[in-house]
């Protein structure tokens, strides 16, 4: 059986049920319990796209710093 999800947190409370298992993404080895085993992939696994996301209607001058360093440390043109 095969399960797509949306909702990483619902996949790792599933395999702490003990109801299958998942692959998931690094960020959320902390939020393990202790009886949840984790093993790196031998292989690497495909990069995911990430995205900034924000109001169109922001006004607070911390999105645009974050905008602004993004672009100088990524190279990104896209704002």
């Amino acid at each position: 059986m095969v399960q797509h999800s949306t909702n990483i947190l619902l996949n790792v409370n599933l395999v702490g049920m003990g109801v299958g298992w998942s692959l998931v993404p690094a960020y959320v080895i902390p939020l393990l319990g202790e009886n949840i085993m984790v093993k790196k992939t031998i292989e690497p696994l495909p990069m995911i796209g990430l995205y900034a996301t924000y109001r169109k209607d922001q006004k607070h001058e911390v999105i645009n710093l974050i905008l602004k360093v993004l672009k100088e440390k990524f190279c990104l043109d896209l704002f």
